[in-house]
Formats: structure tokens, C-alpha cells, sequence
């Protein structure tokens, strides 16, 4: 074997392992792209959770203020 091919081999195996690596920080990168996109939506679920539980706070404070507006009336009358 010459040099020259000597030489490309370890050229050509030197590509290879920084292809590897291209390949494997890719992957690593769409697994994180993943989570993010993920601990969005975890964000995003808990607050539309937050929001609908204070709705449902506010809808039974509405009802037991009128419901104590109704008491109130009927032993005033």
C-alpha cells in the first residue's frame, strides 16, 4: 500500500468517525428539541389546568354568594 492510499484511508476513516458524530449529535439535538417541545406543553397544560380550576373557583363562589343572597332574603321576608 502507498502512502497515498495509506493516507486516504485515514482520511476516509477519520470522515467516517466525524460523520458518527455528526450523526449522534443530531440525534442528541432532537432529543432535546423533543423535551423542550414537551416541557411546553407540560407549561401550557398546566396553566389551561390553573385557568379551569380558578374558573370552577369563581362559577362556586358565584353560586354561594347567590345562594347566600337567596338565605338572606327568605328570612328577611
Amino acid at each position: 500500500m502507498s502512502i497515498l492510499d495509506s493516507l486516504k484511508d485515514k482520511l476516509d476513516s477519520q470522515i467516517e468517525s466525524w460523520e458518527k458524530q455528526i450523526e449522534t449529535e443530531k440525534a442528541k439535538l432532537k432529543e432535546k428539541y423533543a423535551e423542550a417541545k414537551n416541557e411546553q406543553a407540560g407549561d401550557e397544560l398546566k396553566d389551561k389546568a390553573k385557568e379551569t380550576v380558578e374558573k370552577n373557583i369563581e362559577a362556586l363562589e358565584d353560586k354561594v354568594a347567590k345562594a347566600k343572597a337567596e338565605i338572606k332574603e327568605k328570612m328577611d321576608a
